[in-house]
């Protein structure tokens, strides 16, 4: 990139806000990190399921992301590499399950996965220890994964507008859960109250 003038950089910043933006992501995807960021760090972080795709170094020291109402179907495997996420905001998405790199983002606090089409649990958020709070409303859940019970630091987990009609017992576990949202949800009023008693400092709506 040693020939690279002020018309080539216009001409792909050009590209990048047309029709096609992967066209310009593609091109200079094999470009030095640092040409990357001197050069196109502003444009490209504008497009951020592109930007999280092919350059995801841009990303790395974001506490939140938002690609809520993106048409997401499928997670990319980077999301990953940002380590210092506290809040990922996926809501209005089409997504129906998660990668297994989003177990490796250790310091999540904030996941927002409403409104997407998630039929079932994702196993991978068991494994986010630091998890606060926690949203999947309107999804198409059937039932909830026994390793909920790990997110022992949550404090607000809404489940409304689903189809679970189970509760699993590991949600006893739960302790720092200060509000459970599970209306619009077949569940029997037996689990419920058991889980009260459990959890006395729970508000649960149901």
């Amino acid at each position: 990139m040693e020939n690279l003038t002020e018309k080539d950089i216009d001409h792909i910043k050009q590209l990048i806000f047309s029709d096609t933006p992967e066209l310009a992501f593609e091109m200079i995807s094999g470009w030095e990190k640092t040409l990357i960021r001197q050069h196109f760090e502003i444009e490209c972080t504008l497009f951020p399921l592109l930007c999280l795709q092919y350059f995801p170094f841009l990303l790395e020291g974001y506490a939140k992301f938002n690609l809520e109402a993106r048409q997401i179907q499928a997670l990319p495997s980077q999301i990953g590499e940002l380590k210092f996420l506290d809040h990922l905001m996926l809501q209005d998405n089409m997504l129906s399950e998660l990668p297994e790199e989003l177990g490796q983002i250790e310091y999540l606090k904030h996941l927002n996965l409403s409104f997407n089409w998630f039929t079932v649990f994702p196993e991978v958020i068991g494994s986010l220890k630091n998890l606060r709070t926690l949203n999947m409303e309107h999804n198409d859940l059937g039932n909830i994964s026994d390793n909920i019970g790990n997110l022992t630091q949550l404090i607000s987990l809404d489940l409304n507008d689903n189809k679970i009609t189970h509760l699993p017992a590991s949600m006893a576990n739960l302790s720092q859960l200060k509000s459970l949202e599970v209306i619009n949800n077949p569940i029997p009023e037996e689990e419920i109250r058991q889980l009260k008693e459990q959890l006395p400092h729970c508000e649960i709506r149901h």
